[in-house]
């Protein structure tokens, strides 16, 4: 049976007039979230084929399920970017967006289901609603369903009691056309609680959950999962390669297919395994059979795809507050340690606290690249040029755990024109003692 991607599948339905909106309309984010705001949450719920109930202009995002994944989908896949203009921050359409709209339904849908499966990050797609992230146990649930239930209803207990507290991720994958669920009534729950009642896994569903549970196995090919693992390095399938430290017992491990474990080190420094058997292959190419020849060629390129390491210099400010901040320059080849050093020159830091930069933006967040005495991906492991990072992007730098003294590090250029400079440079400095 060949599977057929329609405009009744929710998303394929809801998602257009979402982008359509976006493009109609001056976005503006909110500032600390950096989230879509109230009024326009409001509007685009009524645009949609299942609204929010008792939602007003004021209403957070973290409300709005689908309009929550719509937003994440639209960032993490590139179709939109956050620009600032001054204290504000604009949603904006990319080039990327017109490449989308030459897809095929069935591409476009399949895009989506990538963007979902490998560049979003499930904890932040559950963080406004009551319920655990199912990443870690999707794959065992998945090889568990018997196709005897397919097309029948059931409640969420007789199926699993999992899935009982997936809350969004109830709402999520039903928009992916994979189940239709009922829910509890929210008397006496937060109006961002979802409690399914009864569920009905369709026969497109059940397909695809099998392909996605057999091939596409969320550790390894969840981007955000991997680099709270400490693998900023890995690439979408690729087997997992992480070292990390027992501060007491100095115990190395490495994990993922193939890896093996290693104890009694002497040195604290092992070299991780490496995989040669693994090939690299594109989220589609376990799709395409499934689907009537010629709907599923295309999808839009990743990162990974093109040669990862961006050449050129980089000019970073460091922002303390409007009055202490400095511009540092930096190769391409320097370190995230070479960064760290520069900014503690400027500001005079003694090196005996651990420090960290964090990539998302947000402090405290999994994406941590951090001092080398510490766990997990370290700083002096990584060359600015292999980061992926773009103009205008914001990472966060903390110095010393205790104190948090916090620093937003904007990417104000990178200059791939100039020959690339050999020391880090302090460009211009302002520092009130």
């Amino acid at each position: 049976m060949k599977l057929h991607i329609t405009e009744e599948i929710p998303i394929m339905k809801d998602f257009p007039q979402f982008i359509e909106y976006l493009e109609k309309n001056k976005i503006e984010l909110t500032r600390t979230s950096e989230n879509l705001k109230g009024p326009d949450l409001f509007r685009l719920n009524q645009l949609m084929s299942e609204q929010v109930a008792d939602t007003t202009k004021k209403s957070h995002q973290r409300i709005y399920p689908v309009l929550h994944l719509f937003y994440n989908l639209v960032v993490e896949g590139g179709l939109f970017k956050k620009e600032r203009k001054g204290s504000k921050i604009f949603l904006i359409p990319t080039e990327r967006l017109k490449e989308y709209k030459k897809l095929t339904l069935t591409e476009r849908y399949i895009f989506l289901l990538e963007t979902f499966w490998v560049d979003c990050d499930w904890d932040k797609l559950q963080e406004g609603g009551i319920g655990k992230n199912p990443l870690g146990s999707f794959s065992i649930w998945i090889e568990r369903i018997d196709k005897n239930i397919i097309g029948e209803i059931h409640t969420l207990k007789r199926i699993t009691s999992d899935l009982f507290f997936w809350g969004y991720f109830l709402v999520y994958f039903s928009h992916f056309g994979f189940w239709e669920v009922t829910y509890k009534p929210k008397e006496g729950y937060s109006k961002s609680t979802y409690i399914g009642k009864t569920i009905e896994i369709t026969p497109f569903g059940f397909i695809m959950m099998k392909i996605l549970g057999l091939t596409r196995k969320l550790d390894y090919w969840n981007l955000s999962q991997r680099k709270k693992l400490g693998d900023f390095k890995g690439k979408p399938g690729a087997p997992l390669a992480i070292k990390e430290s027992d501060p007491f017992d100095e115990f190395f491990f490495i994990f993922g297919e193939g890896g093996s474990m290693m104890s009694d080190s002497e040195d604290g420094d092992k070299d991780i395994e490496e995989f040669e058997e693994w090939e690299e292959e594109k989220f589609i190419e376990a799709f395409i059979s499934v689907f009537p020849e010629g709907e599923l060629k295309n999808t839009l390129h990743r990162d990974s795809e093109e040669d990862g390491f961006k050449e050129g210099n980089y000019l970073f400010k460091i922002i303390l507050n409007r009055s202490n901040w400095c511009r540092v320059k930096l190769s391409a080849k320097h370190t995230l340690e070479d960064l760290h050093l520069s900014i503690a020159g400027v500001f005079d830091f003694w090196d005996d606290h651990l420090y960290a930069f964090f990539m998302d933006g947000k402090a405290w967040s999994g994406e941590a690249i951090s001092d080398p005495r510490d766990s997990g991906a370290n700083t002096d492991d990584f060359q600015i040029g292999e980061l992926g990072l773009e103009e205008g992007q914001e990472i966060m730098y903390i110095f010393d755990y205790g104190s948090e003294i916090r620093f937003r590090v904007k990417l104000e250029k990178i200059d791939d024109e100039d020959e690339e400079i050999e020391e880090p440079v302090v460009v211009e400095e302002r520092v009130k003692n």
